[in-house]
């Protein structure tokens, strides 16, 4: 076997994962780091990483250790980031570098993490064409 096609279900798993944690802990579990405000104070729980928009995206810095201690409490097994990246979603190293992880200096710390972008709303709204609603004459 060449390989491909072998961990699919595991792979869309991976990238299911990933959207469906961003949807539903985007605004509340990833601190903004250019807030309108100006400070951030807001404390955040069980924080998983960070967020900013970049390029017409949301982009997410998720912090491994905090991402993996969730991924145990909802019994989600390893994340094939692979994966997320070949679906566009991860952020790869420019250079050809290996490995998934950024190094990003944070309120004067330097942090690693995965760099995520949130490709859905817009991806959708360029691809799709309405269909015009039946009976109307617009």
């Amino acid at each position: 076997s060449d390989g491909k096609g072998s961990g699919s279900s595991d792979d869309n798993a991976s990238i299911d994962f990933i959207k469906a944690t961003i949807e539903r802990f985007g605004e509340s579990r990833f601190r903004p780091l250019e807030s309108p405000e100006g400070k951030f104070e807001r404390i955040i729980n069980d924080q998983l990483g960070y967020r900013w928009f970049e390029k017409k995206h949301n982009v997410y810095f998720i912090l491994p250790n905090a991402f993996d201690s969730y991924c145990i409490q909802v019994g989600q097994r390893a994340i094939n980031w692979k994966a997320i990246e070949d679906a566009g979603m991860l952020v790869a190293k420019e250079g050809g570098r290996k490995g998934f992880q950024f190094a990003k200096k944070i309120d004067g710390v330097r942090k690693r993490g995965y760099l995520v972008r949130q490709i859905e709303a817009y991806e959708q709204m360029v691809n799709s064409v309405p269909e015009k609603p039946k009976g109307s004459n617009n």
